[in-house]
């Protein structure tokens, strides 16, 4: 698989600041890293042309997103182990009450389990 060039061209107008401006315009290159291949280092066409009020930027580069540092897939790595566990819990309360039969005597006194589950569980 071979390396293609890329190049792309921005026009921004009307570029403007609010508030109070430290100084003038500065370029400052974006994307020069220690793992660049030699070819992405000799081989850039990055400008910036300011002409009027209107500023022409030109670059190559990546723009996907990075895929080093913490994704949200490695946030959720936990979350099956905590449904188990609560899987366990509730199982535990719900043989508990069967074991003890307060439940048994709830149930003599109302027939719907729906309602009686809910307001036990609240």
């Amino acid at each position: 698989m071979g390396i293609r060039f890329t190049q792309a061209t921005a026009d921004f107008d009307q570029v403007s600041l609010r508030g109070e401006v430290a100084g003038a315009w500065d370029v400052d290159e974006v994307g020069d890293h220690p793992g660049m291949t030699d070819w992405e280092r000799h081989h850039r066409a990055d400008e910036l042309i300011q002409s009027g009020g209107t500023f022409t930027v030109t670059g190559t580069g990546d723009i996907a997103p990075r895929l080093d540092g913490w994704t949200i897939e490695h946030t959720l790595i936990g979350a099956p182990a905590g449904l188990i566990s609560v899987m366990i819990v509730a199982m535990l309360f719900v043989t508990g009450e069967y074991r003890r039969d307060p439940i048994g005597n709830s149930l003599l006194a109302s027939a719907q389990r729906g309602r009686l589950l809910a307001s036990k569980a609240a």
